[in-house]
């Protein structure tokens, strides 16, 4: 890489924490890029891409992971279908459990789009070879046929093309999730600084 190559990388990688960074007046929209914002990011330094966009993101949704066990930070940044909305996430462990109580980085993002009563398009990773536990929680999606895998070495897979023989919701005669189908409950955020 070119010191003009690091140096673009750099100044995208800055405009996207400070668009990540924006309070937001409701919670499900943190940690995201909105289509508009990501039209004019790819338009503005001349990428490609929403997709190129995304793989660029990473290393700002690698900063939100929160690994204390491991040490090891995992990112994903999926597009939302429809929106074309960005969302960011990285693993979380929790102290005082074991690693299996993890939660994956792509399984962390497309379990967000469902929360925002969304689908994800596409699923952008460093290396496009999620583990087993996540290439179940994909393919339990409805969206899981046609989501598409990119990675920052140029691979671009179908979750079929990594989990040829899933375990699917259509093994049991249901139809894979779909956000709409059933709502979350409105969720406030919590203040940490009350007492009990």
């Amino acid at each position: 890489m070119t010191a003009a190559e690091a140096g673009i990388e750099t100044a995208i990688e800055q405009a996207i924490a400070a668009i990540v960074a924006r309070p937001t007046g409701d919670p499900l929209d943190g940690s995201t890029i909105p289509a508009a914002d990501a039209a004019r990011l790819v338009q503005q330094f001349h990428l490609a891409s929403t997709t190129d966009l995304a793989l660029l993101a990473l290393p700002v949704a690698r900063r939100l992971a929160d690994p204390p066990i491991s040490g090891y930070r995992v990112a994903a940044v999926g597009i939302e279908a429809g929106s074309g909305d960005l969302v960011l996430g990285g693993n979380l462990e929790f102290p005082g459990t074991e690693l299996g109580t993890t939660i994956h980085a792509e399984g962390f993002v497309a379990l967000r789009a469902r929360r925002r009563g969304r689908t994800l398009d596409t699923l952008a990773l460093r290396v496009a070879h999620p583990c087993a536990h996540c290439r179940q929680v994909l393919s339990e999606l409805a969206s899981s046929d046609g989501l598409l895998l990119v990675d920052t070495e140029g691979a671009r897979l179908h979750l079929a093309d990594l989990y040829p023989w899933p375990f699917r919701p259509a093994s049991l005669g249901v139809e894979g999730d779909v956000p709409a189908r059933v709502a979350w409950p409105a969720l406030e955020p919590v203040d940490d600084a009350r007492s009990d």
